[in-house]
């Protein structure tokens, strides 16, 4: 397919790591697009398989198709250079383990209406190991601070895929990707894209992006790093911060106790530290239905009461 190269209007941004097996699906996803005007970057990091060679043997071919290599340094740090790379007046990012409908690009550029919108948001496709499920956004107020606030409750996805983002939304206002952030990254953008005055979005109630999520993902909270859920408070206290210095009122407390939960269930956290752990959202999770919050509390009750009831028995033993 021949791309027409004059003053790119789409950058299509993959960040690899490790994916030999699920890299040409998603190469060649993308290659069949209906849409001529775009450019691929790869940011290879550091993978230690066969996916770098995958890349460049694909790009000799197609020269829209750029690849550059860095040394492992995280997901962050491979979508930075791919933003820093991109040449198209907007951006949209494709995980290589998913793959997409041919008509994305083009489906997604003519909702922006002449370019007139700063972000197109689409629904998805979550494939699991046996079946598909349609993911709706389902965004009935497209005011930035209602967006922003979908994205804190966990109600619209976190996820750059399934969004076409005007890149000089990143370039003009200094929002880039964090090296230390290893969870959430794209959470975090996006929140950090909708806390700028008058973000004009559209709403496309139709899914190209096939989001991969396996049996084996579907506990994932059970292999969490630490640094995976540090990454995440970080992220919050990032995003807190930035909300606070520009007056804007956003709730996080279900950002805090996903949070929360995740510390709880990766056994990685002590009592004590778990109860330090934004205390102000326990009320919140009083009156959550879920049995394993309610076992949270209820061991956070517990043992932090525990030393004073010892330290009051052995009083009245110093005494008898």
């Amino acid at each position: 397919m021949d791309i027409i190269n004059r003053h790119t209007i789409i950058s299509v941004i993959i960040p690899v790591y490790n994916k030999e097996r699920t890299l040409p699906r998603c190469l060649d996803s993308i290659n069949n697009q209906t849409f001529r005007n775009f450019e691929v970057i790869i940011v290879d990091d550091g993978s230690t398989d066969y996916s770098l060679q995958l890349c460049l043997d694909y790009s000799k071919q197609r020269h829209f198709f750029k690849v550059y290599h860095q040394n492992n340094g995280g997901v962050s740090c491979a979508r930075q250079l791919g933003l820093d790379m991109a040449s198209g007046r907007y951006v949209i990012h494709v995980d290589p383990d998913d793959w997409v409908d041919s008509t994305m690009l083009s489906e997604m550029y003519n909702a922006t209406d002449n370019e007139s919108m700063d972000v197109v948001i689409s629904d998805f496709m979550m494939e699991k190991e046996h079946s598909s499920q349609y993911v709706s956004q389902t965004i009935k107020n497209l005011d930035s601070l209602n967006i922003l606030q979908l994205f804190a409750d966990g109600n619209l996805h976190g996820s750059c895929c399934n969004k076409l983002v005007r890149r000089s939304l990143f370039s003009n206002h200094n929002i880039r990707f964090k090296n230390d952030v290893t969870r959430w990254e794209d959470l975090e953008i996006m929140m950090r894209i909708y806390m700028l005055p008058n973000v004009k979005t559209t709403y496309l109630e139709k899914a190209f992006y096939h989001y991969t999520f396996y049996l084996s993902q579907q506990s994932l909270s059970k292999n969490f790093s630490l640094q995976s859920i540090e990454s995440q408070i970080s992220v919050i206290t990032s995003l807190e911060k930035e909300a606070e210095v520009k007056k804007i009122s956003v709730d996080f407390s279900e950002m805090k106790i996903g949070t929360k939960m995740l510390a709880f269930e990766s056994n990685k956290y002590t009592i004590l530290q778990l109860a330090s752990l934004y205390p102000e959202i326990d009320e919140k999770l009083i009156q959550s239905k879920s049995i394993a919050v309610k076992l949270l509390i209820c061991m956070l009750r517990f043992k932090i009461r525990l030393p004073f009831y010892i330290w009051k028995i052995g009083s009245i033993i110093k005494h008898l």
